[in-house]
């Protein structure tokens, strides 16, 4: 291939050639061989394998070729038969092309069921979005696909375009992030969870209330901080001053019988395994965080010190609250110690305590999010299992076999 298309000056005699048949080591070269032969020139390429059938495209330019065109496609044709693949020519016709491009990826994540992508397909043409490719990177009990859309022609905002797509995929069971093409095409190095209905099912002080017999009190002051409607801060002191005189035992047995997020432990095992940094910044209490830590082999845990004295909560916190502002400087703290860029983090929560950090990050995800946090993520992951995040970040199923099977051979060592 010794020139781009747009150098060709022979696009009068660009032939457009392509070969469909049941995938085998050297069709690739079987076809290209015979090109070569004649002295045609590949200006342009695309192959795949697809569930085991081969797809190959090309752009030809045959105005320099040593022979006849008809003794070329003659052997072209012959040399395809031969590998048992189906071939299709016809004259090259520009198309849309364009040099400067507003790529974004859109990963659809949910259980499969006809008229995803005709759904989805509708909404782009309406709104003239062009896709430029669509791969399925994982199908199974969860199908997982990504989409590379240009929307520079579109007059839609990223954020109406994102709202309209995540009221889409609601109504269809699916969850779906959208993120500029380079942005997703950039490795993540650090993801960062907050604790509560996130990593963790439910509301931990919420429990603690519970077993002290003030539940009904903390959870709506819970309820009023989650949905942005009272500062965390303000809630947070209140909901601590309720749990006074709350004896040790208590929190020892809660954190004992913490229930993990579905696909919570799996995640990290799998995280872990392809060398992520993980942290865990939470709203809620250094008791339960440092314990998760431990368990969870996290490389960094941040929460609110409750005050003991005697065994027993005073109903007071030490030190400054860890809020939305204070999640935010701790992830730019850890990002500049392990030296990662802003575009390298992942931020995972579910309400307004987590905007900052969701809004600010390369990546921000809302897990069953409130509608505060809605808006400003750049995806929403609504199904029950937080494995749903490694699709997000892009990763195949071959990939995620691969990381089992290391964390596999790791729990057999002795």
């Amino acid at each position: 291939m010794s020139e781009t298309l747009e150098n060709s000056n022979n696009e009068d005699q660009i032939l457009v050639v392509s070969f469909l048949g049941r995938d085998r080591p050297g069709l690739v070269h079987g076809v290209t061989r015979v090109i070569a032969k004649y002295n045609a020139n590949i200006v342009d390429i695309d192959q795949t394998v697809l569930r085991g059938l081969f797809a190959m495209f090309l752009l030809v330019d045959i105005g320099y070729i040593n022979d006849s065109v008809e003794k070329f496609l003659a052997e072209l044709k012959e040399v395809s038969a031969e590998l048992g693949l189906v071939l299709t020519i016809e004259p090259w016709r520009p198309g849309r092309r364009k040099s400067e491009k507003d790529l974004y990826c859109l990963t659809l994540i949910g259980k499969d069921r006809p008229g995803i992508i005709a759904t989805f397909s509708e909404i782009f043409g309406e709104t003239d979005i062009n896709i430029e490719q669509i791969r399925m990177i994982a199908r199974g009990e969860v199908i997982a696909t990504e989409m590379i859309l240009d929307v520079s022609d579109s007059k839609l905002s990223i954020s109406f375009l994102r709202e309209k797509l995540e009221n889409t995929g609601g109504e269809m069971g699916l969850s779906l992030v959208i993120q500029p093409k380079y942005v997703h095409e950039m490795q993540k190095r650090l993801i960062v969870f907050d604790m509560d209905n996130t990593l963790v099912s439910g509301e931990i002080v919420d429990e603690m209330a519970e077993a002290t017999g003030v539940q009904h009190k903390v959870k709506e002051l819970t309820s009023k901080a989650m949905n942005g409607e009272i500062s965390f801060e303000e809630a947070l002191r209140e909901r601590v001053l309720l749990l006074k005189g709350t004896k040790i035992e208590i929190l020892e047995s809660i954190s004992k019988n913490i229930i993990f997020t579905p696909g919570a432990k799996e995640l990290i095992r799998a995280l872990k395994a392809m060398g992520y940094k993980l942290a865990l910044i939470s709203g809620g209490f250094t008791y339960f965080t440092d314990r998760i830590k431990k368990q969870l082999g996290l490389d960094y845990a941040f929460g609110n010190k409750l005050v003991i004295q005697d065994g027993i909560l005073t109903g007071q916190v030490e030190g400054p609250i860890i809020d939305a502002d204070a999640k935010w400087r701790i992830v730019k703290k850890i990002a500049e110690r392990e030296g990662i860029s802003k575009e390298e983090i992942v931020t995972v929560g579910d309400g307004s305590n987590d905007m900052i950090m969701v809004e600010n990050a390369g990546l921000g995800i809302g897990f069953n999010p409130k509608p505060v946090l809605t808006k400003v993520a750049s995806g929403i992951i609504t199904n029950d299992s937080l494995t749903s995040l490694l699709f997000v970040l892009g990763l195949k199923e071959s990939e995620l076999a691969k990381a089992k099977e290391k964390i596999s051979k790791q729990n057999s060592s002795p």
